[in-house]
C-alpha cells in the first residue's frame, strides 16, 4: 500500500471532507482505469503526464473503484454526480481533498526560498509582507 497521509479536519465544512497528500512515487504501483491510462499517454509533456497519473492513483486510493474520472475542457476531473474533488501538485507531491455534500478546493505547494521579485508579485500591500510567500500564494490560489 502507497504511504499516505490522511487529514480528517475539516469537519466545519459539515460535509465530512478528506484530504489525502503524497509522493508520486508512493503511488506508481496503483492500478487506474484504462480510460485514464489511454488519455494520460495523449498528454504532451511527460511532467503534465506524471501530474494526471498521482492524480488519478491517488482518487483511486481516497474513492476506490469509481470509474474513469477524465478531466473536463478546463482540465478539472469530473467526478461521478455527489462527490467533489480537488486536486493539486508540488514538485513530486500531490495532495487530494473530496467531499460530498459541498464543492471543495485544495492547494498544494511545496516549501522553497522565493526570490525579491516573486514576494513583490504576491504582497499586494504592507500588511502581507509579513507574511511568508508561499504560504500567501497558497492562500490567493
Amino acid at each position: 500500500m502507497p504511504e499516505i497521509t490522511v487529514r480528517h479536519s475539516l469537519q466545519q465544512l459539515g460535509n465530512t471532507p478528506s484530504v489525502l497528500f503524497s509522493s508520486y512515487e508512493s503511488l506508481s504501483t496503483v492500478r487506474i482505469h484504462d480510460d485514464e491510462a489511454r488519455y494520460a499517454n495523449t498528454l504532451g509533456s511527460e511532467k503534465r503526464r506524471k501530474e494526471f497519473l498521482a492524480g488519478r492513483r491517488l482518487i483511486r486510493v481516497a474513492l476506490g473503484e469509481i470509474g474513469p474520472v477524465l478531466p473536463a475542457e478546463s482540465r478539472a476531473p469530473q467526478f461521478p454526480q455527489g462527490i467533489y474533488g480537488s486536486l493539486s501538485h508540488s514538485e513530486g507531491y500531490i495532495g487530494f481533498a473530496h467531499a460530498k455534500a459541498n464543492p471543495i478546493g485544495l492547494d498544494l505547494q511545496v516549501h522553497r526560498d522565493v526570490s525579491d521579485g516573486f514576494r513583490r508579485r504576491i504582497c499586494a500591500s504592507k500588511a502581507e509582507e509579513h507574511i511568508e510567500p508561499v504560504r500567501l500564494f497558497s492562500a490567493k490560489e
